[in-house]
């Protein structure tokens, strides 16, 4: 399978991925990324990530770099 991007900032769209892809195994995100800017999510993206990945078993892993 690889490696999937989902859209940054977009809960709904990672929720869509792991619904019809039962071995994903982790969802990697940079909580605030700066390449080109700084982009900060909308207040409750993280959270909403947190109990997505929670309801389908899938390893957050937020990435500061």
């Amino acid at each position: 399978m690889g490696i999937h991007i989902i859209d940054y900032n977009n809960p709904a769209a990672l929720e869509d991925y792991l619904k019809t892809n039962p071995n994903a195994c982790a969802f990697l995100v940079e909580p605030i990324q700066g390449e080109a800017g700084i982009i900060i999510p909308d207040p409750g993206y993280l959270k909403n990530v947190r109990e997505i990945c929670t309801k389908y078993n899938v390893l957050l892993i937020c990435d500061e770099i």
